[in-house]
Parts: structure tokens; sequence; C-alpha cells
């Protein structure tokens, strides 16, 4: 039996374990140590990742503040009927993608606003604060609610593989309940802080403290007359940050910011699509081939008179890739990519009558509405000590300050824990967290109490992964690229199966890592060893991968077969992977 076997089989044995004393102090300089002691950690977040590491880490005894711009929690499924304020055209620069952030020269701060105060509607206020979810009201999830789950919390019985949006909001609502992390809980009014923006984060170099500059927006009455703004600050000893893809990106089309600019009611992003029947009628345009385009696409098919998308002429070497191709509707006409937006003529009342140039050559025109189904990118506007947009793809050169964001498309700087190398006391979220969350939440936890090592910074430098890398894998959850090895993807195979079975191995994946790294320290300073997915999961995800995903997708054996890889294989040079925000 392999090592990593055996440590998958103690996995399901008694929870208490004994704590080994044997001391190597020869190897102790190989470890980072945490001085003074963490004890007070901010999570940055309330979606299905952060509520997991909030909820992990104060039982693991720390002192936790869950902070989200949002009223509630739940992310990007805390979905409402408001709608996002309109897409910027062109794109905002990085470093405030999502927001402006707004720090005041003295702290605290109490500023209330009435309607039209600065041109400014309340309700813009409210809505550029907190950014509402992107989600509509009909999507449905491409993922199955027996691995789309939070721990200790359970879906009905007989609710459908294709979840309704509505459904997961409920599910992360209900776990957010069950650990005492939802809005208005008594008990969480200490722990959580919600429709509060985290507008900066700063560690001076003499601090062992992180200051968190925060502002929060809350009605002053139930009249909906006035809004309250205050602005405060915090310490904490260290932060995690589970914010995702935050800001909307845009294509760089000639043209496209006038018509944006002019009629933009009738060209907006997909972040701003809610229901089908605001379409009803009219002949419609989406630019875009990836799950937004799709899927919205799917909506609309039974409501609008005639509808378009315009779709990039490339191979599409991803699974979802290519399945988003498959959803498109049998009655939507595929266009070639767009060259340039035409001029707009000064007497011009709607796009309607103004000419879309292709790359073929050809001239066309009538449409009533252009939804952009084109993407998001991170844009963390409170990391700004650590924006450097003077940093172009992949490239690594040298700076004073190592950077986590630079063009939005990647986090850079983080060892495969999620920890910011320079300064471990920083964290992202990393992985899927439905799948990933609590292990990865308990590596954190571990780790900052000193029951699970972390190399030093030169260490962690030489096993540095690259821009994305503890973020981005090759290969989907179940197939060998994220359960289990990790490809190049400059393969040229026929098939996803061959893709996935017969690639040469280039990097263990993240899922084995965590668990692995988990049990080896619990087994050296005691705790409790943790269990790989339960078999009867891997067996549905198998069977609904086939079917709802692509055929071949994956076998019930990558789950397992790489147990016998030896460690000496378990970290490779990772392939350099191009980057397309969202299929256009």
């Amino acid at each position: 039996m392999s090592f990593c076997a055996l440590l998958f089989s103690l996995a399901f044995a008694s929870a208490s374990q004994i704590p080994l004393t044997v001391h190597d102090r020869a190897t102790e300089d190989q470890y980072h140590h945490f001085e003074p002691p963490i004890r007070h950690v901010a999570v940055i977040g309330a979606g299905p990742a952060g509520l997991q590491y909030a909820a992990v880490l104060r039982d693991e005894g720390f002192d936790v503040r869950l902070l989200d711009r949002a009223p509630g929690p739940g992310g990007n499924w805390l979905s409402t009927s408001a709608v996002p304020i309109k897409a910027s055209f062109p794109n905002r620069a990085i470093k405030n993608g999502s927001y402006t952030p707004d720090v005041p020269d003295k702290l605290p701060l109490v500023q209330e606003y009435f309607e039209g105060d600065g041109g400014l509607s309340l309700e813009y206020r409210w809505r550029e604060h907190w950014n509402p979810s992107p989600v509509w009201e009909h999507l449905t999830s491409n993922s199955a609610p027996f691995f789309t789950s939070l721990p200790e919390t359970q879906y009905p019985a007989d609710i459908e593989w294709a979840l309704p949006q509505s459904a997961i909001r409920r599910h992360v609502r209900s776990y957010a309940s069950a650990k005492g992390l939802n809005a208005n809980d008594e008990e969480s009014l200490h722990v959580t802080s919600y429709s509060t923006r985290v507008e900066y984060i700063h560690k001076a170099p003499s601090s062992h403290k992180w200051t968190l500059y925060l502002r929060r927006l809350s009605l002053t009455d139930n009249t909906r007359s006035q809004l309250r703004a205050e602005w405060w600050s915090e310490e904490v000893d260290a932060i995690v940050v589970a914010v995702g893809y935050d800001s909307t990106h845009v294509p760089n089309i000639p043209g496209l910011i006038e018509w944006a600019g002019r009629f933009p009611e009738q060209v907006y992003h997909s972040r701003e699509y809610r229901r089908p029947e605001k379409l009803a009628g009219k002949n419609v345009l989406i630019i875009g081939a990836s799950v937004s385009a799709s899927e919205i696409a799917r909506d609309l098919a039974p409501h609008v008179r005639s509808f378009s998308v315009s779709i990039r002429d490339h191979e599409r070497t991803t699974y979802m890739q290519r399945r988003s191709l498959r959803r498109l509707p049998s009655n939507i006409s595929h266009i070639p990519e767009i060259a340039s937006f035409g001029t707009i003529p000064d007497d011009a009342t709607g796009i309607q009558e103004l000419d879309l140039h292709l790359l073929n050559g050809t001239t066309i025109r009538g449409f009533d509405e252009i939804i952009l189904a084109t993407g998001f990118v991170r844009s963390l506007p409170f990391l700004a000590d650590y924006h450097n947009s003077t940093i172009k793809g992949r490239e690594e050169p040298e700076v004073d300050v190592h950077p986590i964001i630079t063009d939005g498309s990647h986090l850079r700087s983080l060892y495969w824990t999620g920890h910011y190398i320079p300064d471990p006391t920083l964290a992202f979220k990393v992985g899927r967290p439905w799948t990933l969350g609590t292990y990865h939440a308990l590596l954190l936890a571990r780790t900052w109490k000193g029951k699970a090592r972390l190399p030093n910074e030169k260490l962690r430098w030489e096993g540095y992964e690259g821009p994305g890398g503890p973020s981005v894998f090759d290969g989907g959850f179940g197939t060998l690229g994220e359960e289990g090895l990790r490809f190049s993807l400059s393969f040229s195979t026929s098939s996803a199966v061959d893709m996935v079975l017969d690639s040469p191995p280039r990097h263990i994946a993240l899922n084995r890592k965590l668990l692995v790294h988990l049990n080896t320290e619990a087994l050296k300073f005691g705790g409790r060893l943790v269990a790989p997915w339960p078999v009867e999961g891997r067996e549905k995800f198998v069977y609904y991968a086939e079917q709802a995903w692509e055929a071949g997708y994956t076998r019930s054996e990558n789950f397992t077969r790489y147990e016998n890889v030896p460690e000496s294989e378990w970290n490779s040079e990772v392939p350099d992977v191009t980057w397309i925000p969202e299929e256009w």
C-alpha cells in the first residue's frame, strides 16, 4: 500500500490522535514561525468559500471577523432582482475595477446622504456600494447538488440535478444560519459585518498587525429617504481574501464605447441581465460563447423575435467551452466575430439602424439590444499596495513589492497553500470552494496555530507555481488534471478520454496536496485526520459528468489512480496557460 493510500485509510479511523513529541531542531529553520501568535483573523467575502473559512477558523479558536459588502451572506448566490450599476465602457483601471476605494483622512466618520446629493440617487449609491450579484432569475447550475453543497447542509431529497439559483441561495443561507453567520443573527453580531466594503488593507513594515479600512452603508430609518455611511478601521493579525472575479470585462472593439455610451439601455454587460420578459419580441445579439452566453441564450429563446450570437473562431480546448457551444439554442443564428461598431449619426434614436462590421467583411444591422457575455476579472481594489498594472501577462520582472494583482486575469505571489509568499499572514481562497473550502480553511487554521508547518520564505519561492498557480488548474474536477495529476495544455489528442488518461503527468493536484498535507501534519502534531471525497459521491459525479458535461470527461478510477504516484513527481513545472476571461 502506498503512503498516500495509507493516509487515506487512516482518515477513516478514530479522530483521536496522540501527538508525536519528536522535534528535529536541526531542520527548524526550514519553517516559518508566526510571531506573535495569530489570534484575530478577518475573512473578506461571505460567499460559499468565506462562510466556510469563518466557520472553521472560529471553531478552531480564532477571533473571527467576517466582512462583506452585500447585505447578507451568499456571495454571487445572494441573487436579487436588483441590477448592478452599468458596467464601464471601456474597462476601468484594474486598481479600481469594481469600485473606487474611499478612505477619509480622519476616522471614524459618519456621513448621511439624501436623495440627489452630489447628483446621485440613494438607489444608485446603494447599488454601487454592494454590487448586486450577476446571477439572473432563471439561472440553473452546471453542477449537481452532491458536489455543490456545503458541510452539514442538505438540499431537499428530490431536488433536480440542475439546481435553480434560488435553491443554491437557500442552501448557502442555511449553512450561514447553522453556523451563526447570517445577517441579524444575535450570535453573529460581533463576528459579521454585512453591507461593509473593505476599502483598503495595510500593514506597516514595523507592525505585526493588519489595518482594515471599512465603509458600511445603511438606511437610517424605514422611510428609505436617507442613507448613512460609516467609516472606521480595525486591526487583525491575519486576513483571508475569499473574493473572486469582481469586475466586468468588455472587449476593446472599435466603436463599442460610443454605442454603449449613447444607448446604455440597449448595449450592456451580461451581469445586468435579469429576466427574459424584458426582451420579449425583440431582436437580440449576444457577444460571447461561454457559460453566461449559452445559458442566457437558452433563457431568452422562447421570448425573443429572433436572436444571434457572435463567436470568435478558435479551437475550444476545455470541456466547458465545448459544452457551452452545444447548449446554444437551435434557433439562434451564428455570426462571425465583430470587427467594429459603426459610426453613429447625430439623429440616431437607437441601435436598430446602426451597422455592425464583421471580420468576414460583411455588415449587418437590425438589433434591438446587445448583451456582452464577455466575463469578469479580479480587481480587488482594497489590495492597492499589491497592485502593479505595469506587469503584463505572466512575466516576472524584478520589483520591490511582489504584486498580487496585475492585469486581473490571475493572482500572483501565492504559495500553493494560498499564503502570500512574502507575508503568510495574508491568504487567499484556492480551488473550488464547494469541494475544497473546509479542507483549505482547516489548513489555514492549523498553519496559523502552529499545528501544520509552512516552509520558510526561501523555500516558498522555490516552490512557487507561477502566476495563478494555486487558483487555476488545467483539468476539471474529477479528471486527473485536478484530482490527480496536472497536464500541459499543449496536447494533441482526439478525445477528452485521451487527454484525461494518457497525457504525461505535470503537477500533483490541489485536492491531493491539501489532503496529504493535512494528514501528514496531523500525524506529527496531533489532530483529527480528514477523509477524501466519499466514494458514493465520486460515482454520482462520473455519471453526472458523462450525461451533463461531456462523454468521456472522467472515470471513477481517476479519483484513486494518483495514490500510486511517487512523491518525487508531486511537484514539476507548471505549463503556461493563456487566459481568456470568458469567450467572446
